[in-house]
């Protein structure tokens, strides 16, 4: 019997005889709710993923960044932090020669 007080109850609702949240309107409200739920859980997704990516990126000491072609960290002024063994590198003589 309150199976169908309550549906005699609905009806009235939803023709607009009594006040209350229509069927319709009862239906919208779980579908918004559903998808705040889901845009929810996609951003801290996006949030853990960007935290992820932010510590597995960034240099050690702060004087340093990474440039985007090299990776190697960088000065500031572009030059690298560190470069190639001494034996490695190609010095100038007095007369502008290379050795």
């Amino acid at each position: 019997m309150e199976s169908l007080r309550n549906w005699v109850k609905q009806a009235e609702i939803d023709g607009g005889q009594r006040p209350g949240t229509s069927t319709d309107e009862a239906k919208r409200i779980a579908e918004l709710e559903r998808e705040v739920r889901e845009l929810r859980r996609a951003n801290e997704i996006l949030k853990a993923a960007s935290t992820f990516s932010r510590e597995n990126s960034t240099p050690d000491r702060p004087d340093e960044r990474l440039h985007r072609r090299s990776p190697r960290p960088v000065r500031p002024t572009g030059r690298p932090i560190w470069s190639a063994a001494p034996s490695a590198r190609r010095r100038r003589t007095g007369s502008g020669a290379l050795t």
